[in-house]
């Protein structure tokens, strides 16, 4: 069975999407600063003056993601390439043994010094980085559209409460405006750091986080490719088109019933003998949940084939799972990450806060880090999961 685990991948994807959190933390904490709550003055000369750092702030916007993302090509390279290693890890010397006993041939070549191998690779990486390209330019424009959102949405609210005041006193004095930019400026911040910023659309118009998005490419192309070396490995070795997939706690609904079962790539359903002598029934990979999104071998799945070489292979023994137990694994894992992500956001908030200078707010994004951090001791309690404080973090001082 190929050692690269659901684990595995999750490392893999981290420190890539760990980038793009940095960098939209970066990003809104920047714009934050340009409403940095200093004196008063009248609205309308305001805005006008807010508008006149679009321009600055998009260099600043654009060098902040330079800077996080300027390691994400050789980055994705080592990745694949690892990923493309250690899937194989288990399977070539198995394949070997094969050639040297006669029942494959030998093509002569290691995982990573096959050309077939490393050019498949290359295509992955590629892939991988022409969508982290797209997400940073998508990410800068919604930087740009979220700072002019925020500038007339603090101006016309601004505007309103100015009208309202001046119609019940008579007169606006200015301590009275900038209490009510304060709080303008304080609620369009809340909204901004709940839409955050775009990464990408997908077809259905949905917009994703740069975050969200880097990671579900990362995890998606790094397991394609981690399959497709099997698969090619298998090809270079002559060795047919039959896999076992593979099996771990916390498989996903569309994927679970495929477990242990033994599919063919493209020769549809029949059966083999096992190096048992068994005769063992397979199917058509196209007979399953597989080109689903959600299904085997789909986005965020952690699923391999397993090469089959009929009359050598045994098949692979697996401690069986209720579907129950599945389920609830997997569910576990979604509420951690979700909490992370909550704890993580709060502590942006209270970042956000600082950079506008407004200690009132700074004090209750931090007692709402506090509140999610005792929910999340609650949860590793309860469940008896490992915490991972890492997730948790907002890197300090990324903005000079």
């Amino acid at each position: 069975m190929a050692r690269l685990t659901p684990k595995d991948i999750l490392a893999i994807s981290e420190p890539i999407e760990a980038i793009y959190e940095r960098t939209v933390d970066d990003l809104l904490i920047n714009i934050a600063r340009h409403f940095k709550i200093t004196g008063w003055e009248r609205t309308r000369y305001w805005e006008i003056k807010k508008l006149s750092e679009l321009g600055a702030l998009t260099k600043e916007s654009a060098a902040i993601i330079a800077r996080n993302t300027k390691m994400l090509p050789s980055e994705i390279e080592k990745a694949f390439l690892q990923v493309s290693e250690k899937a194989c890890l288990d399977i070539d010397p198995q394949l070997m043994r094969a050639a040297k006993e006669g029942k494959l041939l030998d093509p002569g070549t290691s995982v990573m010094s096959s050309p077939i191998m490393r050019d498949m690779v290359q295509s992955y990486v590629d892939q991988a980085i022409d969508k982290m390209n797209m997400t940073n330019t998508t990410m800068l424009e919604s930087t740009r559209q979220a700072y002019m959102k925020a500038v007339g949405q603090i101006a016309s609210e601004e505007q309103l409460a100015e009208a309202k005041l001046a119609l019940e006193s008579g007169a606006l004095d200015v301590v009275t405006g900038t209490e009510t930019r304060v709080r303008a400026i304080e609620k369009t911040m809340q909204r901004l750091s709940d839409t955050g910023i775009t990464g990408f659309y997908d077809r259905a118009g949905r917009a994703w986080s740069p975050e969200a998005y880097s990671s579900m490419v990362i995890r998606t192309t790094s397991h394609n490719a981690a399959i497709q070396a099997i698969k090619t490995r298998q090809e270079e070795f002559g060795g047919g088109d039959i896999f076992q997939v593979s099996s771990h706690p916390g498989a996903r609904p569309l994927c679970y019933p495929y477990q242990g079962k033994f599919l063919s790539w493209s020769s549809g359903p029949g059966t083999f003998v096992d190096g048992a002598g068994h005769e063992q029934e397979y199917d058509d990979i196209n007979s399953t949940s597989y080109g689903e999104p959600a299904g085997l071998f789909g986005i965020n799945c952690g699923h391999y084939p397993i090469p089959v070489i009929p009359g050598y292979t045994f098949p692979q023994k697996y401690k069986e799972q209720s579907e129950k137990e599945n389920d609830k694994e997997y569910a576990e894992s979604q509420q951690q990450r979700a909490l992370e992500r909550q704890i993580r956001r709060y502590k942006r908030d209270a970042e956000m806060a600082d950079a506008l200078a407004d200690p009132a707010l700074k004090a209750s994004a931090e007692a709402r880090v506090k509140a999610a951090q005792q929910e999340m001791r609650a949860f590793v309690d309860q469940t008896g999961r490992a915490r991972r404080y890492d997730r948790e973090q907002i890197p300090k001082g990324a903005i000079k």
